[in-house]
């Protein structure tokens, strides 16, 4: 289904959680998941997908938190849309999104599969667009319990800043690909200037680790992931 290497850094431990965790779980969460994993693992755009475990833990925080409201940015081929849809409240709904619909469009047909296609609203635009407009709508300010972002490296600032004001109060926030490759582990001196993904997320994550108004904590899962509170 997925190779060790794309599933995380760390292949021992992918190993042993693969085992113990992401198997079994499988076998119970809708078939569908499962399905759509093994489908965006053969795609061309793989690396662009999140690893089972980090999917099951989506899933599992917006079941713990009984989520109502999530916002996914960055959709590709819809698993974390569907990994929130599958853990949120019955009356939840995730907005998702991407600019390019044919990356979409091969995770429709699994949202209709797992029967959760009505909780899931895909929006066709630049993510730093559609954050930008949510926040200048009252009703969307302090209302997701959930925000996801796995967008171009570049945006992650921009799109950051909307982000914060659209979260609740001890709202979740969730950001992959923070170690990009272990890449942001290096002395700064020796950053090649030319990977501009890797200093934009150096410069992110210092970003967010200074905010005040967020507690955040650094995961090695997958490419790393940044587990964020609002306060």
């Amino acid at each position: 289904m997925e190779t060790t290497m794309k599933a995380g850094l760390n292949v021992r431990r992918f190993k042993y959680v693969k085992k113990l965790v992401i198997d079994p779980r499988l076998e119970e969460v809708n078939s569908a998941l499962a399905e759509l994993i093994d489908v965006s693992t053969k795609h061309p755009k793989e690396k662009f997908a999140s690893s089972a475990d980090q999917l099951l833990l989506y899933q599992s925080l917006s079941y713990m938190l009984n989520a109502k409201k999530i916002l996914d940015c960055g959709t590709f081929t819809g698993l974390s849309a569907l990994s929130f849809a599958l853990g949120c409240a019955d009356d939840g709904h995730v907005y998702t999104i991407d600019v390019n619909k044919e990356f979409v469009d091969v995770g429709r047909e699994y949202w209709d599969k797992a029967g959760v296609a009505g909780k899931i609203t895909s929006i066709l635009k630049p993510a730093d667009e559609v954050v930008k407009e949510m926040a200048q709508k009252p009703e969307h300010l302090g209302s997701f319990d959930i925000a996801y972002l796995d967008v171009p490296k570049h945006l992650y600032e921009p799109v950051y800043e909307y982000i914060v004001p659209l979260l609740r109060p001890r709202g979740l926030l969730l950001v992959d690909n923070i170690f990009m490759s272990y890449g942001v582990l290096e002395d700064e001196a020796n950053y090649d200037p030319r990977d501009t993904a890797v200093l934009d997320m150096a410069k992110f994550n210092k970003r967010i680790s200074a905010d005040e108004r967020m507690m955040h904590n650094f995961i090695d899962i997958g490419d790393g992931l940044a587990i964020v509170v609002k306060k």
